[in-house]
């Protein structure tokens, strides 16, 4: 009974130590699963650290491209300012280069009122004439080129100096009071500046056409300065004024012949009475005025009356000094249809201006002078073509 109870318990502990060893197993299984468990999880967390890191990451490089951006746009802000700066300058400069540009051409305008440029009409024909009939016909593009220079040179010279020499007369006349050194427009340094620049070119292009260009331009010039001074002692001055412009058609004929050989001395002798009659005229406006001021000239003198009657002799001269000019020249009939059309104009000239009635005292200086010298010219030329 003993060995049965013992067989028994043994059979129990046994069973019990099979169950517990079954247990036992299982718990390892379990064991050996949370183990598993824990290294996924330890992977998980190590993951979970490594997209921290890529997070912290992201973080800077998005604060490092926001600084970027912030500095894109300080520089776009900089650049912004720096090109409204550069367009406020560019509308400024132009502003004022435009300002300059116009005061410039009020500056030219000044001047070529000064100087009556549009008067160059009278003297440039004739110098073209007498260089046309050196050359019997169109001379060189060279010669044409420093004639034209030569004579813009010494017309601008003569007629600056002559503005600053009658400046004190001019401010007391009221017809002219308000020229450009009267009125302070230009000064009187601008004005010598002015005589020295262009009697520069007067003498660069008689040296360019040749030797006895150069040789006669000292006497030329100083003629036309001379003029300007000449109303203070004499009233033979519209003779003098002649005399300068005459020398225009032998300066021609020098540039296009180098010589004097075979010069028309009547042209001059023309030109010289042509000019001499209507100075007389013009100076007519000016009468009483150069008495008061104790000046000279031929209507203040002898009256304008006697004044006028000299200048139609002065013009039938003339008249008759170009006229002859075509016979020596072996002119065809056209220029004398340009004689007879200079003829009808000097007429026209004394018809609408006479002693009593000034008015159209510009008409008579400007228009009808004008077209004298340039039918003269023009006659010549159609006349020397027709023959060449």
């Amino acid at each position: 009974m003993l060995f049965w109870h013992f067989g028994y318990v043994g059979k129990q502990a046994r069973e019990e130590y099979g169950w517990f060893a079954k247990e036992f197993g299982s718990a390892r299984k379990e064991l050996y699963s949370v183990t598993e468990e824990f290294g996924l999880a330890g992977k998980e967390c190590g993951l979970a650290k490594l997209l921290s890191c890529r997070v912290q990451l992201l973080c800077k490089s998005a604060k490092l491209l926001f600084y970027q951006a912030e500095l894109l746009c300080q520089r776009a802000k900089k650049e912004t300012q720096c090109l409204l700066l550069k367009y406020e300058f560019l509308q400024n400069n132009s502003k004022y280069n435009t300002l300059a540009l116009a005061a410039m051409l009020k500056k030219l305008s000044t001047l070529l009122e000064m100087i009556k440029f549009k008067h160059s009409v009278f003297a440039m024909p004739f110098a073209l004439m007498g260089a046309f009939l050196a050359g019997r016909g169109l001379p060189s593009l060279r010669v044409f080129f420093w004639v034209i220079l030569a004579m813009l040179g010494a017309r601008t010279a003569a007629m600056t100096f002559n503005r600053i020499a009658d400046h004190r007369f001019d401010a007391a006349n009221p017809r002219t009071k308000s020229r450009a050194i009267p009125v302070g427009a230009v000064s009187l340094a601008e004005s010598w500046l002015l005589v020295a620049v262009a009697s520069a070119l007067f003498f660069f292009a008689c040296w360019m056409l040749n030797p006895l260009a150069l040789t006669i331009a000292p006497f030329a010039l100083a003629l036309t300065f001379f003029y300007s001074l000449t109303k203070r002692f004499t009233w033979l001055c519209h003779v003098v004024l002649g005399v300068a412009l005459a020398i225009s058609p032998l300066g021609g004929w020098v540039a296009a012949a180098g010589s004097l050989v075979g010069y028309p001395w009547v042209l001059s002798l023309g030109v010289l009475f042509w000019v001499a009659g209507f100075d007389i005229i013009y100076a007519s406006q000016d009468a009483e005025f150069d008495r008061q001021a104790g000046l000279y000239s031929m209507p203040a003198s002898l009256g304008r009356k006697k004044a006028f009657q000299l200048a139609i002799c002065f013009h039938v001269l003339a008249f008759l000094l170009f006229t002859l000019t075509g016979y020596m020249q072996h002119l065809n009939l056209v220029y004398y249809l340009g004689i007879a059309l200079t003829g009808v104009a000097l007429f026209y000239q004394h018809l609408i201006v006479n002693p009593r009635d000034l008015s159209r005292i510009e008409m008579s200086f400007f228009s009808m002078n004008g077209f004298i010298a340039l039918t003269l010219f023009i006659a010549a030329y159609i006349s020397l073509l027709m023959e060449g």
